[in-house]
């Protein structure tokens, strides 16, 4: 048979990796040896000039092809050319009076101009002058080109009586004989910023090729709905049908293009008629939807289109496949289960009611997702809401939500990243609040501290501040003078000076009311406005109406007096307090909290200051410090001081309470709240455990290496990221906590100052942790509160069974056993993501990393799996035996005849083994990664894409890390079995495909939204109206009221 003689050809001048390309290639060199085609580029595999040219002549040798066909070497390319056939094709261009270049450099495509057509002219002249130099059977001579001419019924022109100024020339000869001349190389030249792209449609045969200018090309093709023309004939070489040309142009040119399309069609349908080896010819017109766009990067188009395909088609696989592909491309896998948390919605919603209530009505969302948050905002009675979203899918998805809950009017949506958002043009004015859920497993995974410091910096409000009290004090034994300076001069004070005061009014007993009355006043005048700042103490009111500027230190005198005579103290010992308290307030600056808010309770919100001396020697501060320490989770009263000073905030206030709401002084000068930024959520507590879970060892480290080829090796994962993410509470097997839960840093959103000390590394250090389990440690976990407010907060502890989240991994790729009791250093880093590990004398075996053997995690798996490794090593051993080869004495002979081995599973278990019995033979593996990670270990192995020789042994592995057939898998085998030799072996011989049904709450939150986990807002109503079903396979239908919409992807 033809076709048998052809393989053979193939794998005589190709080797093995270019037969596999057998059955696609010939039935194309055949077409274009008949003329049906007018050239072929050689896109298939590597090969070099020398072989294809080989393959060529004795392919003509043998009577399988004609002596007209020319290799062709354009730049980097290789084209196999019938001469006659391209210079025809070239000819018929030059000569036509029709549009054939689109022009795509712009937005939208157009038809190209005549000055574009006429500079291409002049290189398809250049180009049928050079084939026609370097071949012998074309038919032209040098002199015969440069006077070309059409064809009668054959220019690419539906009107083929057409006529031109260009002057005639005869047309190219007919075929020749298979039996004269040689098959040449021919180089043809061009110039180098030349659109290669163009000359290869021209070359092709192509009746329209798209054109652009320099680089922008392919812009106007993003998302545009294309045309796609398909030409199919029957094949005699091997019976199958041969897709001959596919091209498409943009649909909006459809009108202006068709009739020359249909001509060309005519005449490339009467040359398959008149080859020897081709027959019924058909040719087709599709619209292609998404698979244009998708390949363009326009993902969120193409799935538009997927999603009306598969409105209309519900039952055919092909569409659901390329939807459910889309989506998840699409959509993260963890947005559904978030959109169903019901105690993260809920708290969210009761949190932004809150805030919206005291005031801040104006919201910007950042990272809106689907707008429920921007929604709870709108019904809460927020004025202005502005929902900021970067991925145009999800931007859209929002759109549709908001839109079914009537929420449109009130919410502008940008589709930008909120770095880019400005003022005005964006949004009208600074907001009061930024609500925001860009929180990760690990809590900054999603940059959510460089995202708040621009928010603070460029839309927010400004944080409250603390009151800065600018005021000198003179304490004698005779006189006190008190100085309120202006609010003016008091903005950029000094915040030493404000503590100074504050403890030297905290100190002075109310009974003495003169000082604290006095300090009151100039305390007012800083966190109030300009106004209320000149207010003073009622009990001074009456004094100072009936003074003026000359009896200020007179009646400052008279307070001061009857002060000391209330404490029947005398001025040195005054002085002497004041003394000891400003040296206090020196040493502990964390007492400002404190301090700032007990005077203010004691206040009770009133403007002036109340005379209350049962309560004077009620005030009190405790350091910062000891409120850190008494954690009620760990207990560890060091772990805050190891981490760094926390005590240095310079907006808001530690106190959840005062966190974004504005100061206490701010509500006593009776300022709206809004006058004040404020972020949701306010804070996050971190907390960290050690863990030993065997699920995750076993994809994070190789656990037992009985292997020899790992000696002296730890072998162990790689990540991309700092850490991995797991369910903890679902994982198998599950795990033990070898420590209690302690608390690593506290993050205050609302606090400017606190959001720079941990994006630069202020908190970086080691802390000491107790382990209360004995244990393998094989990993370290981290778990957060995210404080929405003073009253709501998300837990993502993994005992919490209700919640959605899951936890942030660092796995520990040195494992060491510990007792219980035993303390365990583990290094703390944020830089604006946290980094974990334990220290190094903590671990048993060597950290420096010159050992590692970085592996994959499906590759970890599978080494940790006795079954697969024992079962595909006896696989290796049986084929030993088959053979003739005893594992414990190799002979001479065994060596001269090595085996081809090619092995692509997740690490070649079974390949090594039977390298280690035949050591002259040759590996080779699917993946680079297993590649480099063998040459580590210093055995040689060639990737499967690069193989030139017949495969003697094959070991394959069907299935994905989620359990399903490899998308490729079928494609495989089918090239495998092309490339195995005569006596070739494959394992395993077979596969079974178990399906099963099951019930899942915890599929079902990942796979659809219930509308009531989503605190009323309406999703789930959307996604049956818009026709998308669940995964189970619901059809669905177009809302006929309101004609096709795009459906909203809320299934995954």
């Amino acid at each position: 048979m033809a076709l048998d003689t052809w393989r053979t050809l193939f794998r005589e001048c190709l080797g093995g990796r270019g037969s596999q390309y057998c059955e696609e290639v010939v039935p194309l060199l055949v077409a274009v040896d008949q003329g049906v085609k007018p050239s072929l580029l050689w896109d298939v595999c590597t090969a070099d000039t020398s072989g294809l040219l080989a393959l060529l002549n004795q392919a003509r040798a043998k009577g399988l092809l004609g002596s007209k066909l020319v290799l062709v070497e354009l730049g980097l390319d290789v084209f196999i050319v019938n001469v006659p056939a391209v210079t025809r094709t070239l000819v018929n261009i030059i000569a036509s009076t029709q549009t054939w270049l689109i022009d795509i450099s712009g937005s939208v495509p157009k038809v190209a101009t005549n000055e574009n057509h006429q500079e291409f002219h002049t290189y398809l002249t250049s180009i049928i002058a050079q084939l026609n130099i370097g071949s012998t059977d074309a038919g032209m001579t040098d002199s015969s080109v440069g006077s070309l001419s059409t064809q009668n019924g054959d220019v690419n022109s539906p009107n083929s009586s057409t006529t031109t100024n260009t002057p005639q020339a005869p047309p190219p000869p007919p075929p020749s004989d298979t039996s004269v001349g040689e098959i040449k190389a021919v180089e043809v030249k061009l110039p180098e910023d030349l659109n290669l792209s163009t000359i290869f449609g021209c070359m092709l045969g192509y009746p329209h090729i798209y054109w652009w200018q320099g680089e922008s090309g392919g812009n106007s093709l993003s998302g545009m709905p294309l045309k796609v023309f398909k030409l199919s004939a029957e094949c005699a070489v091997d019976g199958s049908v041969v897709e001959l040309y596919s091209f498409s142009i943009p649909e909006a040119l459809e009108g202006d293009l068709r009739p020359g399309i249909e001509h060309w069609g005519n005449v490339t349908n009467a040359r398959i008629e008149q080859a020897a080896s081709f027959s019924n010819a058909s040719f087709k017109c599709d619209s292609v939807l998404c698979l244009s766009v998708a390949l363009h990067g326009s993902l969120p188009e193409a799935w538009n289109y997927a999603s009306l395909a598969r409105v209309s088609c519900p039952r055919d696989p092909n569409t659901q496949d390329t939807w459910s592909r889309l989506t998840n491309a699409l959509v993260d896998r963890w947005h559904l289960p978030m959109i169903n948390d019901q105690a993260r919605n809920s708290g969210f919603k009761r949190a932004i009611e809150k805030a919206v209530t005291e005031g801040h009505h104006t919201v910007l969302d950042i990272g809106s997702g689907t707008g429920l948050l921007s929604l709870y905002a709108k019904k809460a009675g927020a004025t202005e809401v502005y929902a900021c979203e970067v991925d145009k899918f999800m931007c859209e998805m929002g759109k549709d939500i908001l839109k079914l809950n009537d929420g449109t009017s009130n919410i502008s949506i940008l589709n930008k990243h909120s770095n880019n958002i400005n003022i005005p043009q964006d949004i009208p004015q600074r907001v009061s609040l930024v609500v925001s859920e860009t929180v990760d497993a690990g809590l900054l995974g999603e940059h959510i501290l460089t995202t708040l410091q621009q928010a603070w910096h460029h839309h927010l409000l400004p944080p409250p501040s603390p009151p800065l009290l600018e005021a000198a004090t003179s304490m004698t034994t005779t006189t006190l003078e008190i100085k309120a300076t202006p609010v003016q001069e008091e903005v950029n004070g000094i915040q030493e000076k404000a503590n100074d005061l504050k403890k030297i009014a905290k100190k002075i007993p109310e009974k003495a009311s003169g000082a604290t009355e006095v300090a009151s006043i100039a305390q007012e005048k800083v966190s109030g406005s300009q106004e209320k700042a000149q207010k003073i103490p009622k009990k001074s009111t009456d004094i100072q109406k009936q003074r003026n500027t000359k009896n200020v230190k007179k009646e400052a005198k008279n307070i001061q007096e009857k002060a000391n005579g209330i404490q029947e103290r005398n001025a040195s010992e005054v002085k002497k307090k004041n003394k000891n308290i400003r040296k206090r307030a020196k040493n502990i600056p964390a007492e400002i909290s404190g301090v700032q808010n007990q005077f203010n309770v004691n206040q009770e919100k009133a403007y002036v200051v109340q005379e209350r001396d049962t309560k004077a020697d009620a005030v009190s501060c405790e350091p910062l410090q000891s409120s850190l320490n008494s954690d009620a989770v760990t207990g560890d009263a060091s772990a805050d001081k190891k981490l760094g000073n926390r005590s240095k905030h310079t907006h808001c206030e530690d106190d959840p309470n005062n966190a974004g709401n504005g100061t206490v002084s701010d509500i006593e000068n009776g300022l709206p709240l809004a006058t004040c930024g404020r972020v949701i959520p306010s804070k996050a507590e971190v907390f960290i455990a050690l863990i030993s879970c065997e699920y995750i060892a076993k994809q994070t480290r190789l656990i037992d290496n009985h292997f020899s080829y790992f000696k002296n090796k730890t072998v162990c994962v790689k990540l991309d990221e700092p850490y991995m993410s797991e369910k903890l509470s679902q994982v198998p097997g599950g795990f033990q906590l070898l420590s209690k839960w302690t608390r690593i840093t506290t993050i205050n959103f609302n606090s400017i100052d606190d959001i720079l000390r941990h994006q630069q590394g202020d908190i970086n250090g080691t802390l000491d942790i107790q382990c209360t389990e004995s244990g393998t440690i094989d990993a370290i976990v981290l778990a957060f509160t995210l404080h929405l407010d003073d009253t709501e907060c998300i837990n993502t502890f993994p005992e919490t069974l209700h919640t959605q989240w899951e936890n942030a991994v660092y796995p520990v790729s040195h494992p060491t056993h510990l007792e219980a009791s035993d303390r365990v250093a583990v290094n703390v880093e944020c830089e604006g993501v946290m980094r974990l590990s334990v220290h190094e004398s903590y671990l048993s075996s060597d950290t420096t990393g010159e050992n590692n053997l970085y592996l994959q995690a499906n590759a970890l798996r599978f080494l940790n799996s006795n079954t697969f490794t024992s079962v595909f090593t006896s696989a290796a051993e049986s084929i030993a035996t088959k053979l003739g080869i005893d594992s414990k004495s190799k002979t001479a002979t065994d060596s001269q005849c090595p085996l081809v081995i090619c092995d692509t599973t997740p690490f070649p278990v079974a390949g090594l083994r039977l390298l280690s019995l035949r050591p002259h033979s040759r590996l080779y593996v699917e993946e680079e990664e297993v590649q480099r990670a063998l040459v580590e270990v210093g055995v040689e192995a060639g990737l499967s894409e690069d193989l030139e020789e017949a495969v003697d042994v094959l070991f394959l592995w069907p299935t994905t890390g989620e359990g399903t057939l490899k998308d490729d898998f079928v494609k495989k085998i089918l090239l495998y079995r092309l490339m195995l030799s005569e006596e070739g072996m494959v394992f395993p011989q077979e596969v079974d495909l178990v399906v099963g049904v099951v019930g899942s709450p915890t599929l079902t939150s990942m796979t659809r939204v219930d509308d009531a986990n989503t605190c009323g807002a309406r999703s789930r109503q959307e996604e049956k109206r818009r026709g998308l079903s669940n995964i189970s396979g619901e059809g669905g239908r177009k809302d006929k009221k309101k004609g096709p919409e795009k459906p909203l992807p809320f299934s995954l």
